[in-house]
């Protein structure tokens, strides 16, 4: 079933910055097939016998990518703002105590939700539970490159240090090679300080105590992934 939107600008965000101040998109399923002006549309195979959409004058532009999400905590915004290190003293005891795998779920369909109505369509997403996110986010049609995280630590996933390398391990059994494109997201000991891993060669190499990331490149090993190697930084939580 092809569809004709028209009566809209669209920012095509291409390599020329191309604007069509009165477009028309021409989409087949899940596939765009032509962008051009409105007047071009007659000529387009298949244009004239698709469903119109009337744009009404509004924008188009490519869905909007969220580079950074933690989408399941939504139920935690705005509490513990004023409390000093936040994270540790606040989020982590929380998260304990009252994260679940149904919670993940239900605040991830929210989060995704409100994502969706802003024009988000893809996101990177770091937390517990993730294969009830990407549950979420094939149920809601959101595309999501989903983290496992690893920590060494106590987590809602269970008590001892590093419960996600496990879990994170049947997560990308489970979901490889789907929409939803998997990953394990870790943080690390260095001299006894955790860290977010940038998994660059020389962040590697300065592990001194990191059992969690060798297990980490077992598992990629094994399942045939690729370390993260785009980040250029790592973040101490102090």
């Amino acid at each position: 079933m092809k569809t004709r939107i028209e009566n809209v600008k669209i920012l095509t965000m291409d390599g020329d910055n191309r604007v069509y101040e009165d477009g028309c998109v021409l989409v087949d399923g899940d596939r765009i097939e032509k962008v051009g002006d409105r007047k071009e549309a007659a000529g387009w195979s298949g244009g004239a016998e698709a469903a119109v959409l009337d744009g009404r004058g509004g924008i188009l532009i490519p869905g909007l990518i969220n580079t950074h999400c933690h989408v399941s905590m939504m139920p935690f915004r705005t509490l513990g703002d004023d409390c000093a290190d936040r994270l540790r003293r606040f989020l982590f005891p929380l998260e304990n105590d009252a994260m679940t795998r149904r919670l993940v779920y239900r605040a991830a369909r929210y989060g995704i939700c409100e994502m969706l109505l802003a024009g988000v369509t893809t996101f990177l997403d770091m937390y517990y539970f993730e294969d009830e996110v990407a549950k979420a986010c094939e149920e809601l049609g959101m595309r999501g490159f989903l983290g496992e995280t690893v920590i060494g630590q106590a987590t809602c996933e269970g008590p001892e240090p590093y419960t996600g390398l496990a879990y994170g391990e049947e997560f990308i059994r489970q979901w490889q090679g789907r929409e939803v494109k998997v990953l394990l997201e870790e943080k690390v000991v260095i001299d006894g300080k955790e860290y977010m891993s940038g998994h660059t060669k020389e962040y590697i190499r300065a592990v001194v105590s990191g059992s969690g990331l060798r297990e980490n490149t077992i598992i990629s090993a094994k399942l045939s992934l690729r370390l993260n190697e785009d980040f250029v930084f790592c973040e101490r939580i102090d």
